[in-house]
């Protein structure tokens, strides 16, 4: 976390394409107290699950088949393959990842801040076939 009020992670947003298809797309960015893009790397976990309270862990082959990074960021290592996993962003707070869903499963996102707070992402990850 930064040393400042204003450098210290505080939010995030999501922003998908490619809804309802079978590979997803999620920019994930971190921002300040002010909403400002943090400028600096933040790590943070990011899993899946079948519930929007982020509560029920999605499963590895019966709920999504992959997680992984789209362009930004780094996936540092995955507790529950394919399901839960620890990531940095790059140094401007973007983290980038693909979500290979399967036919007919919902999913949501969620993101352990770096306080310990639980985002999760509005919208729901779909795909049918």
């Amino acid at each position: 976390m930064g040393q400042t009020l204003n450098e210290q992670v505080l939010d995030v947003s999501f922003t998908i394409t490619d809804n309802a298809t079978e590979t997803i797309d999620l920019a994930i960015q971190f921002k300040d107290i002010a909403g400002n893009d943090i400028d600096h790397p933040v790590a943070a976990m990011v899993y899946i699950t079948t519930d929007a309270h982020g509560q029920t862990l999605a499963a590895n082959s019966t709920d999504i088949s992959e997680i992984a990074i789209k362009t930004d960021g780094t996936i540092l290592f995955e507790p529950s393959t394919n399901v839960m996993a620890y990531c940095v962003s790059e140094s401007d707070g973007d983290l980038g990842l693909t979500i290979t869903m399967l036919t007919g499963k919902t999913v949501y996102v969620n993101v352990v801040m770096p306080n310990g707070e639980v985002e999760t992402c509005a919208t729901a990850l779909t795909y049918t076939a």
